[in-house]
C-alpha cells in the first residue's frame, strides 16, 4: 500500500469522525441484570416462568424490612408510618400490589359464618389490649405472618412489594429510588427505627451502580497500567501513546456500537472496556516495535518519501503474524457464543468484533500517524537506537554477560533438556493437582455471589434470610388438568405432606405458603368453637342425609340448578342458607373426645393430668418440644378449632361415608371465603392448578436444586395419578442457569480448541500442529480450573469468561512462539542452536506481553463485584501460566517428536 501524507489525514479524518459518533451514543447505552432476561426465549425454565407470570401474576418483588429499637413495632406511630409507606407505593408506577402488616388478611369465624378481616383493627391506637389481640390472632396462624409480615420478636416488619414483569431497567431502577425516598421520608421524624431492602430488582440496581463505579475507576486505572508497560517497553512518548490511542479509539467504537444496535451492558460484558484495552495493545506494540527495529536496520532516512516506504515495509512484514495473532484471538473470544446465556452471547459478539475493530485502527491509525512524523524526528530516533544498543552491550559486557549462544537463554534450555525426565515428572504432578482442585470447583449462579460479603445489599439481604422467612424463592406449580382438580382431598393431603416432608429434611426453607395451608385455617375457623358429640359416623350419614346430600354430593360442579338462579347465578353467601359453622360440624364424630366430655365443667387433677398426658402422646413423648406440646394442646381442646387444623380427610370426622364427598365441602369453602387466592390458585372455585411458594433462607443453587429434586421425587411416588409438578420461579431461574454454565463452558472450549486446531493445521499445513500447539493451552486452562476448585471460587457465569481469554490471547504465545522455531527449524537441524535462537527472539516477546495483558487484568482486581476481582486473578494468573508452557512444553514437545512441517519451507 501507498503512504502519504494525504492518505494519513483522510484516514485520521475519518476515524475522528466514527469516534466522535460512537462517543456521543455511549451514554445512551442501557444496563441490564435482570436474570429473567439472561434466558433464551424458548427455554424450558424460562417458559414456565412466563406461564407461572401469565397463572398466578407477577413474580418480580422488593422486599422492604423495617425494625425499631424498642420493645415493638406495635406502636400507633410505628404502624402509622408502616401504613402511609405501604399506601404511597401502591400508587408508584409498575408496582402491582403491596402486602404489609397494615392489609393482611386475618380469616375466621363469628357468629357461625366465614369472616375475612384486616389483621389490624382501624384505627389503631396501640393500647394494650389492641397490641394483644393482634399478637392473639398471629399465633392462632403463625404460619402465616411471623417471619413474613413480622418478626419473632415483634420489632419489625416486612412489606413485600411486588413488581410488574414488563418493567425495563430504567423504570426499575426509577422505583427503587422511589421506594427508597418514600421510605426514607415516613422514618426520618421516628426515632430507633432502620430500613433494609432486598429482593432481584435491588441486586439487579445495586449491580447497575456498581458497574458506573467500575467504568468510573477502572477505565483510568487501566489506562495509567498501559501506558506504564508501555513506556517500560519503548521509553518514548510515540511507542507509549500510539498504541495506547488505537486501543482506546477501538473501546469506544466497541461500546458506541452496542449502544447503537440497544445491546445492553451487562455484569459481563462491563469488562470489555479492561479486556480490549489490555489485550488490544498488544497489536499497536507488536506494529510500533517492528516499525523501529526495521528503522534501526535502514541506513539514515533522509527524506519523507524513504520513511513512507519504510513505514510500508514493516508494516509489511508483520501484517501476516499479527492478523493471525488477532484471528487466533477472536477465535477464543468467539467459542462462547454457543453459550445459551444471552450475556455470555453478547460477550463473544462483541469482544471478537472489538478486536477485529482493534486491528483495522491499529493497521490504519498508528502508520497514518508515523507517516506524519518529522524526518528529523526520525533521524533522531534513528541514533537513539544506535546509541542505545552500543550502551546496552557495553553495560552487559562490563557486567561479564555475553550476547551469544551462552547467553542466559542457553542456559534456560540447558537446565530443561538435562532435567527432561524431572520435567515432565513435574509437569504430571500439576496435572494431577489440577485434576484434583477440579474436583473441588463448585458451580454456582447465584446473582448474590457476586457482590463482597461485606456490601450494603450483601448484609440486607443475609440479615432478611437469617430474621425472617427469606429473600430468594421458587415455586411448585401442581397441575391437575381438570377443573376444580384441586378440590381434592387426595391431592390437598399430599401437597401438606409435602410442605411437612420439606420443611423437616431442609433447613434452608424458610417457609412453604401453600393452597392447602388456606384449605386448613378455613377448615379450622369453621370448626371454631365446636363442640363435638359421640356418635356413630355412619348412622351420622344416614340421619343427615337429607339436609346435607347437595352440599357433600359428589357433583362436577358445585353450582346447583338452585344456586344459579339466585342473583343472577351467584350464591348468597349471606343469604340463611348460607354455610355456617353449625351447619359443618353438626354432624361431626369426635368419639370421647376430652373438649366433648370436660368442656364447661371445673376440671379436677385427674382430668388436668389426662389432658396433659394425651397431649404429650400426641406431640411425640419425650423429645417434644414446648410449641409441639402446645399444638397438642390446644387440639384436644380444639382451641380455636385447633382439632381441625388439617386437610378435611378422615371420614371418621366428617358426616361423608366417601373421602370423594369431600371435594364438595372444599368447594363451598372456596365460596365462602371473600378473599383473593389469585397467587395460588389459577382459579378463585374451581381451580385446576395450583402452587406451592417455597421461601429459602440461602442462595445456594445445590441446595435449591436439592429441595426440587426431593419434592419432584415425592410427587412421583405419592401424588394421585393426573397430578403434575414442576417447578418454576427466580429461584428455579438460577438452578438452570447453573446447569447452563456446565454445558455453555464444555462447549465453548471444546469449539475454541477446534478452532485453535484447524487454524494451526491450516497454518502450517498438518494436524500434528494443531495437536502440539493445543497442548500447553489444554495444560494452562487445566491449571486454571485446578485453581479455582482449591482456591474456593466459584465457576458462575463471569468466571466461565476466563477459560474463553485464556485461549484468546494464550494462543498467541503459542503461534509466536511456533512460528519463530519454524523459522530457526529452516536455517539449521541443530535442535539446540533452534531452540536457544526462538527463545532468544520469543521469550522476550512473550514475556512481556503476558506481563502487560496480566497487569492489565489485575485492575479488575479493584472492581466492586468480588466475581470480577476474581477474574483480574485468574487471568493474571493465567497468563503466567500459559506464557510459561509455551516456552517449556512447547520446545520440548517439539524436539522430542520432531515433527516434518518444522522443516518445511511453506
Amino acid at each position: 500500500m501507498k503512504y502519504g501524507k494525504n492518505y494519513a489525514y483522510t484516514v485520521i479524518m475519518v476515524i475522528a469522525a466514527i469516534t466522535v459518533l460512537f462517543g456521543f451514543m455511549i451514554p445512551k447505552i442501557d444496563m441490564d441484570n435482570e436474570l429473567r432476561h439472561f434466558f433464551p426465549e424458548k427455554h424450558p425454565s424460562n417458559i414456565r416462568f412466563k406461564q407461572l407470570t401469565a397463572d398466578f401474576g407477577d413474580q418480580y418483588a422488593m422486599d422492604i424490612v423495617i425494625e425499631t429499637k424498642e420493645d415493638t413495632i406495635l406502636r400507633s406511630d410505628y404502624v402509622a408510618a408502616v401504613k402511609n409507606i405501604s399506601e404511597e407505593l401502591a400508587l408508584v408506577d409498575n408496582v402491582v400490589k403491596v402486602r404489609s402488616l397494615t392489609n393482611i388478611e386475618f380469616i375466621t369465624a363469628k357468629d357461625g359464618s366465614l369472616v375475612v378481616e384486616t389483621l389490624l383493627p382501624e384505627p389503631f391506637s396501640g393500647t394494650a389490649a389492641e397490641i394483644q389481640a393482634i399478637k392473639q390472632k398471629i399465633f392462632e396462624w403463625p404460619h402465616a405472618y411471623l417471619g413474613t409480615i413480622i418478626s419473632d420478636n415483634f420489632k419489625g416488619v416486612q412489606i413485600v412489594v411486588t413488581l410488574s414483569s414488563i418493567c425495563t431497567p430504567s423504570e426499575i431502577s426509577a422505583l427503587y429510588n422511589n421506594t427508597v425516598e418514600i421510605v426514607k421520608r415516613n422514618l426520618q421524624t421516628l426515632n430507633g427505627m432502620s430500613y433494609k431492602i432486598a429482593g432481584d430488582p435491588v441486586l439487579a440496581e445495586y449491580a447497575t451502580l456498581f458497574m458506573y463505579a467500575d467504568l468510573r475507576n477502572l477505565i483510568p486505572l487501566i489506562t495509567v497500567v498501559v501506558l506504564f508497560c508501555l513506556f517500560l517497553s519503548f521509553k518514548n512518548i510515540e511507542g507509549t501513546i500510539l498504541p495506547l490511542l488505537a486501543v482506546l479509539i477501538s473501546t469506544v467504537w466497541t461500546i458506541g456500537t452496542m449502544a447503537v444496535l440497544g445491546e445492553p451492558l451487562t455484569i459481563v460484558s462491563s469488562c470489555l472496556p479492561v479486556l480490549l484495552i489490555a489485550v488490544g495493545s498488544a497489536y499497536g506494540i507488536h506494529i510500533v516495535n517492528h516499525y523501529y527495529q526495521h528503522l534501526e536496520m535502514q541506513p539514515l532516512i533522509t527524506s519523507q518519501e524513504c520513511h513512507c516506504t519504510a513505514v510500508a515495509e514493516s508494516l509489511k512484514e508483520i501484517r501476516a503474524p499479527v492478523l493471525l495473532a488477532g484471528i487466533t484471538t477472536i477465535a477464543g473470544f468467539i467459542s462462547t457464543i454457543t453459550s445459551p446465556i444471552k450475556p455470555l452471547k453478547s460477550f463473544a459478539t462483541f469482544s471478537a468484533y472489538g478486536i477485529v475493530i482493534e486491528l483495522v485502527v491499529a493497521f490504519l491509525l498508528i502508520p497514518a500517524l508515523l507517516v506524519l512524523k518529522p524526518i528529523r524526528l526520525v533521524q533522531k530516533q534513528q541514533n537513539r537506537m544506535k546509541m542505545h544498543v552500543v550502551k546496552q552491550t557495553a553495560r552487559l559486557a562490563a557486567l561479564g554477560i555475553k550476547i551469544d549462544e551462552k547467553g542466559f537463554t542457553h542456559k534456560i534450555y540447558l537446565f530443561f533438556n538435562r532435567h527432561r525426565t524431572g520435567f515432565i515428572i513435574m509437569l504430571l504432578v500439576i496435572i494431577s493437582l489440577s485434576i484434583w482442585g477440579i474436583h473441588q470447583l463448585n458451580i454456582e449462579s447465584a446473582f448474590l455471589e457476586y457482590f463482597p460479603k461485606n456490601s450494603e445489599i450483601r448484609e440486607g439481604v443475609s440479615y432478611i434470610d437469617d430474621h425472617y422467612v427469606g429473600s430468594t424463592g421458587f415455586s411448585l406449580l401442581i397441575d391437575g388438568k381438570k377443573k376444580g382438580a384441586l378440590c381434592n382431598p387426595e391431592i390437598l393431603k399430599q401437597m401438606d405432606d409435602l410442605s411437612g416432608f420439606l420443611t423437616d429434611n431442609y433447613a434452608e426453607i424458610g417457609t412453604i405458603l401453600s393452597f392447602s395451608d388456606f384449605i386448613k385455617r378455613l377448615n379450622q375457623v369453621m370448626h371454631k368453637d365446636m363442640l363435638p358429640e359421640s356418635f356413630d359416623a355412619a348412622e351420622a350419614v344416614d340421619e343427615n342425609s337429607q339436609a346435607t346430600e347437595s352440599f357433600f354430593s359428589d357433583t362436577e360442579s358445585f353450582f346447583t340448578d338452585s344456586d344459579a338462579e339466585q342473583d343472577g347465578g351467584m350464591t348468597d353467601v349471606s343469604s340463611p342458607d348460607r354455610l355456617t359453622v353449625q351447619s359443618v360440624s353438626s354432624a361431626v364424630s369426635e368419639p370421647s373426645s376430652f373438649a366433648a366430655r370436660y368442656r364447661g365443667k371445673t376440671l379436677t387433677t385427674d382430668d388436668v393430668m389426662e389432658l396433659f398426658i394425651a397431649a404429650y402422646a400426641q406431640s411425640g413423648g419425650k423429645n417434644v418440644t414446648l410449641p409441639d406440646f402446645m399444638t397438642a394442646l390446644q387440639k384436644e381442646l380444639n382451641y380455636n378449632g385447633a382439632a381441625y387444623d388439617e386437610i378435611p380427610y378422615d371420614i371418621s370426622k366428617y358426616p361423608v361415608a366417601h373421602r370423594e364427598e369431600l371435594k364438595n365441602l372444599i368447594s363451598q369453602y372456596l365460596l365462602l371465603y371473600s378473599g383473593s387466592l389469585d397467587d395460588l390458585v389459577d382459579e378463585q372455585l374451581e381451580p385446576s392448578k395450583t402452587r406451592m411458594q417455597i421461601m429459602m433462607r440461602v442462595h445456594d443453587t445445590g441446595k435449591i436444586k436439592a429441595v426440587i429434586n426431593a419434592a419432584e421425587q415425592y410427587a412421583q411416588q405419592h401424588f394421585p395419578e393426573g397430578y403434575t409438578l414442576e417447578a418454576s420461579g427466580l429461584g428455579e431461574l438460577e438452578t438452570a442457569m447453573t446447569s447452563m454454565i456446565i454445558d455453555s463452558q464444555v462447549s465453548s472450549l471444546l469449539l475454541a480448541i477446534v478452532i485453535v486446531f484447524c487454524i494451526l493445521s491450516l497454518y502450517y499445513r498438518s494436524p500434528i500442529a494443531g495437536l502440539i500447539g493445543a497442548v500447553p493451552l489444554g495444560i494452562s486452562i487445566l491449571m486454571n480450573f485446578g485453581i479455582m476448585g482449591l482456591a474456593g471460587i466459584n465457576l458462575d457465569m463471569v468466571t466461565s469468561l476466563v477459560a474463553a481469554i485464556a485461549i484468546g490471547i494464550g494462543i498467541d504465545y503459542t503461534v509466536h512462539f511456533m512460528n519463530n522455531y519454524h523459522k530457526e527449524r529452516l536455517r539449521t537441524d541443530d535442535l539446540t542452536v533452534v531452540t536457544v535462537n526462538t527463545l532468544q527472539l520469543s521469550g522476550k516477546a512473550i514475556m512481556v506481553n503476558a506481563a502487560s495483558v496480566g497487569f492489565g487484568f489485575v485492575v479488575l482486581c479493584f472492581s466492586r463485584f468480588v466475581v470480577l476481582r476474581f477474574v483480574g486473578f485468574l487471568v493474571a494468573v493465567v497468563m503466567l501460566t500459559g506464557s510459561v508452557a509455551a516456552m517449556t512444553i512447547l520446545p520440548v514437545l517439539l524436539n522430542i517428536f520432531k515433527p516434518r512441517f518444522m522443516a518445511v519451507n511453506r
